[in-house]
């Protein structure tokens, strides 16, 4: 071999083993950060569009905070949309899936069958005025986005001059929905012709 055919080794042209390694470390890097960055993107989409899940946690009985403040609300609104004779706005109270259960009847299942409900009862209670209703909360389960709520009722009724006195008990399931609004999904209550009973128990 002779000396003419090779270039001449010089610090301009010489590839050396750390020139090597960071050409060969910026590709990698740049191959990988594509890839990573394309999943990135996906799942921050997936996020947005995939509805969140209701949260789920250990159940516990509570006497106060946000959500015991939320299920008093819940109620109190039902009571003046009742107390309204508000079809629409005692029906909005419940999920899309809610079912309402009431003695000797069937089960009014989704919020189309539980709005055509109250119609019905409000249209059967044209001539009676509700004079007074109340629903005392005694216990109320968390269980985050969830909640079970049971207490008792009384509604005083009073049609051609006569007052009628009905006390009952209930039970609700209800959830947070994504929207941040608590709505029924189970809604129970039995008719109780004695005094309610105002022990809890936690």
């Amino acid at each position: 071999m002779t000396t003419g055919s090779v270039a001449a080794l010089t610090p301009d042209n010489v590839f050396s083993t750390e020139d090597f390694r960071g050409t060969f470390l910026k590709g990698v890097v740049v191959r990988s950060f594509i890839p990573c960055a394309v999943c990135l993107l996906v799942g921050l989409a997936a996020g947005w569009m995939i509805p969140r899940e209701a949260v789920i946690s250990q159940p516990e009985f509570i006497t106060s905070g946000e959500v015991y403040e939320s299920q008093t609300e819940l109620l109190g609104r039902f009571v003046a949309a009742f107390k309204s004779k508000d079809a629409d706005r005692c029906a909005d109270l419940y999920s899309a899936d809610a079912v309402y259960m009431v003695p000797s009847s069937t089960a009014q299942i989704g919020n189309p069958a539980i709005r055509q409900g109250y119609v019905d009862t409000f249209e059967s209670m044209a001539e009676t005025q509700v004079k007074t209703l109340s629903e005392p909360i005694e216990q109320i389960v968390s269980m985050g986005d969830w909640a079970v709520l049971r207490g008792w009722g009384e509604i005083t009724e009073s049609q051609s001059g006569e007052d009628t006195t009905q006390r009952y008990n209930w039970m609700i399931l209800s959830r947070k929905d994504s929207k941040g609004t608590w709505k029924i999904v189970w809604d129970i209550f039995s008719l109780a012709d004695a005094e309610p009973d105002s022990g809890t128990e936690s």
